[in-house]
């Protein structure tokens, strides 16, 4: 059954080399698909880049255009609290200073001169802080325009190059499918061959088992004219002894006859 066992290997491998050629296609139909959507999705999502980029230049051009009364604002801001400290002090002073009451007058001269001091160096610094403060604001508005033109960038540059890619995964797939066809094609012939060999292996097999019981059938009928002959000579020679002794007589053998002739007719009817 050497072709049988060819025949089984030859399939064997046949279906191994269909199935991974069916992997390898639908993988590359989900690389395909993939590419597709990611181009879908890059080019409805451009409007919304776009916009947030122009935003995000708006927004800077603002703060810079509004930089000088931003730096102010704050500037002014940060002195409320120590001109208001300074206005307290002052309002202290002056209702103390024509009291006579020496230690409340040094005491609310002490702390008018700090509130002065504190107030001067505000004065002096909030220029700076504003500056500074205001100068972060523009570096916050400049890096998120960056940010919003590098998606932008990133995502034309995406649209412009899926299409090729999207082309050579079509060449991929195309090619794919063709080894598919192949294999599958050869997968047809290799089942065809198997199936040929396994009716051969079977008519042999169901001859086989025929001529088994042929043979078993001739033992049967062997086995059983052996025992009427050796019956029939148990006979005959019991016959020929009682001849011997004198007890037998021509008609016992012409019985012992009849007997064998009769057994003769049913080997042949069988």
């Amino acid at each position: 059954f050497s072709s049988y066992d060819e025949a089984v290997a030859a399939k064997q491998a046949a279906d191994a080399a269909h199935e991974a050629a069916s992997a390898s296609a639908a993988a590359k139909k989900g690389e395909l698909d993939a590419a597709k959507a990611a181009l879908d999705e890059a080019t409805s999502g451009l409007p919304a880049l776009e916009g947030a980029a122009a935003t995000a230049a708006t927004e800077l051009q603002a703060a810079k255009d509004a930089y000088a009364a931003t730096v102010e604002k704050i500037a002014a801001e940060a002195l409320k609290a120590p001109k208001a400290k300074l206005d307290a002090a002052q309002a202290d002073y002056d209702a103390v200073k024509d009291s006579g009451d020496e230690t409340a007058i040094a005491d609310a001269k002490t702390k008018l001169d700090a509130a002065s001091a504190a107030y001067d160096e505000a004065v002096a610094t909030a220029g700076s802080k504003a500056q500074a403060e205001a100068d972060a604001a523009i570096a916050a508005k400049q890096a998120a325009l960056d940010a919003a033109t590098a998606k932008l960038d990133e995502a034309k540059a995406r649209i412009e190059a899926l299409p090729a890619e999207i082309t050579s995964l079509e060449e991929q797939l195309a090619s794919e499918d063709a080894k598919l066809a192949e294999a599958s094609k050869a997968a047809d012939t290799a089942a065809q061959t198997f199936d040929a060999a396994n009716a051969k292996v079977e008519a042999a097999s169901k001859a086989y088992d025929e001529a088994v019981k042929g043979h078993e059938a001739w033992v049967a009928e062997h086995e059983k004219l052996v025992a009427a002959a050796e019956a029939a000579k148990a006979k005959a020679d019991d016959l020929l002894d009682q001849w011997k002794n004198g007890d037998a007589t021509a008609d016992s053998f012409g019985e012992l006859a009849k007997t064998n002739s009769a057994d003769e007719t049913n080997k042949d009817n069988g």
